[in-house]
């Protein structure tokens, strides 16, 4: 009788021991096929791939093409609306100016006549001053000096006709025959003037500066 009590209460112990234990983990394969789609058909599917949003390749930074370089615009012949002289006690033979205009003559204009080439010691230089009918840019001069040679000059440019507002843009020393001015830069103004610093040689053994013609070019 106390055998068959304590059976029964060692089978009762181990039943409640049995109920109290945790569950077993899913295995692998129990994870995988709860993860599977169904079919349809009661039958477990392939397993659901994860979706992963398409990303969108990175904008390449974009750089405008340069701009191609302007065509330098092309020279052409200005033609100046007035030639005077220009210097102290109004210049030297101003009725012989205007003779540089329109292509030039044989004539021409020219300076008085000095005992030095720097003008006797009476005056630092003389000129012809041009007038151009409006604001131009002046990229070279061509100034026809005549026979004799050792001439210094300047070509001189501006909007006012004062020697302070006329700034040299170029220099010939040692010049006679066609002598060409090219400034460094183009030169903008209304005034062009040709200033000589220093008077060649003339024939009667005196010094004079003779101009026989000017001709300009740039644009306006």
């Amino acid at each position: 009788m106390c055998l068959a009590l304590i059976v029964v209460a060692l089978g009762f112990i181990a039943l409640h021991v049995l109920a109290g234990a945790p569950p077993a983990a899913p295995s692998a394969a129990g994870n995988h096929a709860a993860t599977s789609h169904n079919d349809g058909h009661g039958q477990p599917g392939p397993a659901a791939k994860a979706s992963h949003p398409a990303q969108s390749p990175t904008p390449k930074a974009s750089h405008p093409a340069a701009p191609s370089a302007a065509p330098a615009q092309a020279a052409q012949s200005l033609s100046p609306v007035q030639a005077t002289a220009y210097g102290p006690n109004g210049g030297d033979n101003p009725q012989l100016a205007h003779l540089v205009l329109g292509g030039g003559h044989s004539a021409g204009w020219h300076t008085d006549w000095y005992s030095s080439p720097r003008f006797g010691n009476l005056y630092p230089g003389t000129g012809l001053l041009l007038k151009m009918d409006q604001t131009v840019t002046i990229t070279s001069a061509t100034v026809e000096l005549g026979s004799a040679s050792g001439a210094s000059l300047q070509l001189r440019v501006g909007n006012i006709p004062t020697m302070a507002a006329l700034q040299p843009v170029a220099r010939a020393s040692g010049a006679g025959g066609a002598v060409r001015l090219n400034p460094s830069s183009p030169a903008r103004g209304r005034y062009v003037l040709v200033w000589f610093t220093r008077l060649p040689t003339d024939s009667s053994g005196t010094f004079r500066a003779s101009v026989h013609g000017v001709t300009l070019r740039g644009h306006g």
